[in-house]
């Protein structure tokens, strides 16, 4: 470990330990030396959204509704106003646009949605004014609209990127692989993180006074008041709570996204450069990684509270959506984490 008092950065100082023979003739020095701790991250993740028989992600709104029925049929011709129930995901209701209704077997794509009075109305095109009243209905929500791929199952968070953004703490971080027996969780829409304890219940290891372990999930969104639809609300791109003894941290992979929505319906138009879609997913995939880290540098300590206030890369809202490579842990946050004793158990 380094020694109190020696200099190790400057080659011209009289402390200086290092491979500046002249300064220490015919005296052997080795490099620093440093004491490094290993990490094992259990890095789970929501199963797949489920998907329907037409191929669509069953993200859908209608379990928030008591009775998922047409109420009112309005058409002028051209478009058809549908007036469902109250709906209390007023966040993905606003944000629907994209998402698609399924009305008597048949799914159409939604153009808008409106509120008038106490009647929550969804707008497509064409006229429909022959489906009856009462009919049943599906609406799913628009989210991952644009990805080609799913952001889930699992991914796999412990990459280059984020070993670096640890390292300047001596730490190593390594996926505990064959080691994380369970590594899948259900999926759930919303996730409020005060009271879902199934992410700490598949936890496989436990943390020991000589092993460190850091258990994360890559869930998909926070709950509806946080979860990021549409922009304009808030968003919560990661959660990192107590469980009896224990933390666990949580990324939201949907919320990560939200930032990067415009960009990815930009890329999806007829004539868009394709590289808006590539660069849109690669800076998501850097900010799903910053967030991860931000979320497992919560765990130490985690009754401390102005871990926020150490800023870099724990400033509050974790990493930033523009420069998530820019981002590093300051000096406050290396010091708890060198501190520390246990890295996710109290």
């Amino acid at each position: 470990s380094m020694i109190t008092g020696v200099q190790v950065t400057t080659s011209t100082a009289a402390k200086y330990l290092g491979p500046a023979f002249a300064q220490n003739a015919g005296v052997s020095a080795s490099p620093l030396l440093t004491v490094w701790r290993r990490l094992w991250v259990e890095n789970d993740s929501m199963a797949a959204i489920p998907v329907d028989a037409f191929g669509y992600k069953r993200n859908d709104l209608s379990w928030n509704l008591s009775s998922p029925k047409i109420l009112t049929n309005l058409s002028d011709g051209t478009n058809t106003l549908f007036g469902i129930p109250t709906i209390t995901d007023l966040s993905s209701f606003a944000n629907l646009e994209n998402g698609r209704i399924k009305l008597q077997n048949v799914e159409y794509p939604v153009i808008g949605t409106t509120l008038f009075g106490n009647t929550h109305f969804v707008q497509i095109a064409g006229d429909f004014s022959n489906i009856p009243l009462n009919s049943e209905f599906r609406i799913y929500d628009d989210d991952d609209y644009g990805l080609d791929a799913p952001p889930l199952p699992r991914l796999d968070l412990v990459n280059e990127f984020i070993k670096k953004l640890f390292r300047p703490a001596f730490i190593e971080l390594i996926d505990s692989g064959g080691f994380n027996l369970d590594k899948i969780i259900p999926f759930k829409l919303n996730d409020d993180l005060q009271s879902q304890t199934l992410v700490n219940s598949k936890k496989d290891l436990i943390e020991k006074d000589a092993l460190w372990v850091a258990p994360i999930t890559a869930a998909y969104q926070f709950d509806q008041a946080e979860d990021g639809d549409p922009n304009d609300l808030v968003q919560t791109e990661g959660g990192t709570r107590k469980f009896g003894s224990s933390a666990h941290a949580t990324v939201f992979i949907e919320c990560c996204r939200e930032p990067y929505d415009y960009s990815f319906r930009l890329a999806n138009e007829q004539g868009a450069s394709p590289q808006i879609g590539i660069n849109a997913l690669r800076d998501l995939k850097n900010q799903i990684t910053a967030q991860s880290a931000h979320e497992i540098g919560h765990l130490p300590v985690i009754d401390a509270l102005d871990q926020h206030l150490e800023l870099g890369l724990m400033k509050s809202g974790g990493s930033s959506p523009a420069y998530p490579l820019l981002e590093i842990f300051y000096p406050k946050t290396i010091s708890r984490f060198r501190k520390t004793k246990k890295w996710s158990n109290r």
